[in-house]
């Protein structure tokens, strides 16, 4: 999947909003299929997605997507743990 992040990525940043949706969708529907939703990988992904939408200025797409990523880092790395923290950034 983090191929798929890496689609999304390459999509965004040439200015292609609704096929990096669709790849981070892609990616995360992936990543909870393998490794659950409660992964430091899916949490990653989520973050990735969250600033996909404060880029697009969707900021309250972007905050639902952002709380989800540091709930799951923080249950499953804790609160102190560096991904939880960038999280919150």
């Amino acid at each position: 999947s983090m191929v798929i992040s890496d689609f999304a990525l390459c999509f965004k940043r040439l200015q292609r909003p609704k096929d990096a949706r669709a790849k981070y969708v892609e990616a995360l529907e992936l990543e909870a299929k393998i490794r659950g939703p409660e992964h430091p990988e899916y949490a990653t992904t989520l973050s990735n997605y969250a600033n996909f939408f404060a880029d697009l200025k969707l900021f309250d797409e972007a905050i639902v997507h952002k709380e989800r990523a540091i709930r799951v880092d923080a249950r499953v790395l804790g609160p102190q743990h560096q991904n939880t923290i960038d999280d919150q950034h």
